[in-house]
């Protein structure tokens, strides 16, 4: 009797179980498909967007007020604009005055970026603007040149590795008129598999007479007073344990991708967050990846 009893119960609790279950799954479907007509409704033809535009250069990172007036209407831009003070967006003006990254936000639909430079002769207001477009990672690192540059208009950010943020921001150089070499560097210490090596490029400055070393994946010049610092001045330095000074382009240990896997899965964003977030901490990584450039 009393195992009966047992058993009876115990048939009457799985009863009970699967009521419940099939209740809440189709509860869920119901609200699943609330949601779905919610979320259609919140991107249909009657939804409410708002405009929001940032300015970013370096450390500077604020909100820009529109106005209203006359300006060059954003959709007949690209992504870099040269001597244009005013632009349209969204009914509205806005001033484009400073140099360097402007972010047209739609919300919550789209996004619009762009480079204001006063001439062909701003170069490192355009090599911060391309540092802040990039976050280190390898989430984008197959894609081609050509769809990288698009990304640049439309995306926050592009997610790649090294090299090819160096071959990017040369590309879009290359169409600006100015000369770039690539600059590959490795260690002279015991291999470790992941922190072996980095790559950068130089570009010509006209203004500066020589060829400067730029890291964009890092987000830095490197100087000595008021000189910015080729690819063999830092070499030396490096030799030397010397540390020159660093020109910031853009913040870029905040926005490391906290996703950034090797192949095999592992997560190379702690360490790098750690070495990156002070000037001795990248003076340290330096001190092993450019030992040697070809």
């Amino acid at each position: 009797m009393e195992n009966t009893d047992l058993r009876n119960e115990l048939q009457g609790t799985r009863r009970r179980f699967l009521e419940a279950a099939a209740a809440a799954v189709a509860g869920g479907v119901a609200w699943e498909a609330a949601s779905h007509v919610s979320q259609a409704d919140e991107t249909g033809p009657g939804k409410k967007t708002r405009s929001l535009v940032l300015y970013q250069s370096g450390d500077t990172w604020e909100e820009v007020h529109g106005e209203t007036g006359d300006g060059k209407e954003l959709s007949e831009l690209g992504l870099i604009a040269k001597a244009v003070p005013r632009v349209r967006f969204q009914g509205r003006t806005y001033s484009v005055e400073r140099e360097g990254l402007y972010r047209f936000l739609t919300l919550p639909e789209s996004l619009r970026n762009l480079i204001s430079l006063r001439s062909g002769e701003s170069l490192v207001p355009l090599l911060m603007a391309l540092s802040a477009l990039q976050v280190h990672g390898n989430r984008q690192d197959g894609e081609a040149t050509d769809a990288l540059k698009k990304r640049l208009v439309v995306d926050p950010w592009v997610c790649i590795t090294c090299g090819n943020i160096a071959r990017l921001a040369s590309s879009v150089l290359a169409g600006e008129g100015y000369q770039t070499r690539p600059v590959g560097a490795s260690t002279l210490e015991e291999p470790n598999g992941y922190n072996d090596g980095h790559c950068l490029f130089e570009v010509y400055s006209p203004e500066a007479g020589k060829w400067i070393l730029v890291d964009a994946d890092m987000g830095l010049l490197f100087k000595a007073g008021d000189t910015f610092l080729g690819a063999e001045e830092v070499v030396k330095r490096v030799h030397e344990d010397q540390r020159p000074e660093f020109f910031v382009l853009a913040q870029k240990a905040a926005v490391l991708d906290p996703f950034f896997l090797r192949s095999d899965g592992y997560n190379y964003a702690l360490e790098f967050r750690w070495l990156w977030g002070t000037p001795e901490g990248k003076w340290q990584w330096y001190r092993r990846v450019l030992q040697r450039i070809r």
